[in-house]
């Protein structure tokens, strides 16, 4: 059986250091707004991700559930509300002009299929990474911590249409081209690598 933990690649080591006390209320989305505005990867570890995690179910990566399936396939309860949401903003969203492949929302330079019209090799990524980090194990914090940010762009989290409009928007001025759900995903990428050391920490408290 395939097993692992969902932990995302990259540098460990950047931003704040995630303590489990800031979890709790507001502490938790302090600590990550004081990381500034932006936290893109950068072309090649965004492809590394894509490469890793696409057509996998984090929901069962963090069950020690055998996971190499896609959302869409997944059989098992926990991961049935991730699965409306990717399946509503999957058939809903659209992508701002040169803002990423209008299939997986991918960045052109790393998804060319728009223009070979080949099939895009990144579709099982964005979406159901949102969905799986949203409603999966750290649902409660990742939620709250995902309201503030839309708050940020004066977005509602609870007007479904107008958060979907939101991640189709391109972002200007910020290095590749790519769109606000790209940005999204990269800046709960961060928010899940804490939860995740927090969850680590706590287990080491309480074995201790």
């Amino acid at each position: 059986m395939k097993e692992a933990d969902y932990t995302f690649t990259g540098n460990q080591n950047e931003g704040q250091t995630f303590h489990k006390q800031n979890v709790h209320q507001g502490r938790f989305i302090i600590t990550h707004q004081q990381r500034g505005q932006r936290a893109l990867m950068d072309e090649e570890v965004l492809v590394e991700e894509a490469q890793r995690w696409k057509d996998q179910c984090v929901i069962c990566a963090n069950g020690k559930r055998e996971f190499d399936h896609e959302l869409y396939q997944c059989p098992h309860e926990e991961s049935q509300e991730a699965k409306r949401w990717m399946m509503t903003v999957r058939s809903k969203i659209k992508y701002t002009q040169y803002s990423g492949c209008f299939r997986c929302g991918m960045p052109q330079s790393i998804c060319n299929s728009w223009k070979t019209q080949r099939q895009c090799p990144y579709r099982g990524f964005l979406i159901p990474t949102v969905a799986m980090m949203m409603y999966g194990c750290h649902a409660g914090q990742m939620k709250q911590a995902w309201r503030q940010r839309l708050r940020e762009f004066n977005v509602d989290a609870d007007d479904q249409e107008a958060v979907i409009e939101f991640l189709g928007q391109k972002v200007e001025g910020q290095g590749m081209e790519h769109n606000r759900l790209v940005e999204m995903v990269c800046w709960l990428r961060g928010i899940y690598q804490e939860a995740e050391r927090g969850k680590i920490e706590s287990e080491g408290t309480e074995v201790k």
